[in-house]
């Protein structure tokens, strides 16, 4: 989680508390939903969402909005950590969504893991020769990524595509002669 990265930069630049009081209260809160099955009672929801508003409320009072006198074009410049506290504030729903809906991830590796590839074949060769090229190559990954995802093993997964018996998720097995050419 980015957030993460940013909090502990704050607190180790900055010296300012209130970022690794965050960081502790959204690792609380990702503990109560890896124990709880079903769902989160309205009074620890509640809890984690005002002890939420407090922490940012301290990190606004240690981080007010800049005004020197002048007057100047455009945005005015803000600190790095006024900047994140404002996304703090904009993004709550999506940050707290993890505690409301448990098939939302707590974090967003898996994301990154999946374009990670992108990335390491854009290193390599620079660039993608084709868009017919880049089209195989995301859907090759996307393939893997799909069987990966599903604790299949990828060597028979892609030789059953060659045996025209191709992974679909949700299929009990691979389907015996399925024409999937595109």
């Amino acid at each position: 989680m980015i957030a993460f990265i940013e909090l502990t930069g704050i607190h180790e630049d900055f010296k300012q508390n209130w970022a690794l009081e965050m960081i502790n209260l959204l690792v609380d809160a990702k503990k109560k939903t890896e124990v709880r099955s079903l769902r989160l009672n309205k009074e620890t929801i509640g809890m984690f969402e005002d002890g939420y508003d407090r922490i940012v409320q301290k990190g606004f009072r240690k981080n007010p909005d800049r005004d020197d006198g002048m007057v100047r074009r455009g945005r005015k410049k803000k600190a790095k950590p006024r900047n994140f506290l404002e996304r703090l504030r904009l993004y709550k729903p999506g940050i707290f969504g993890f505690v409301r809906d448990f098939s939302i991830p707590f974090d967003n590796n898996q994301a990154e893991r999946d374009l990670r590839m992108v990335k390491v074949q854009q290193k390599i060769s620079r660039c993608f020769r084709s868009i017919e090229g880049s089209m195989f190559f995301a859907r090759i990954r996307g393939y893997i990524s799909t069987v990966k995802k599903n604790d299949v093993n990828v060597f028979e997964a892609i030789q059953g595509l060659f045996e025209n018996r191709p992974y679909i998720p949700g299929c009990a097995e691979y389907l015996p002669n399925f024409n999937y050419l595109p």
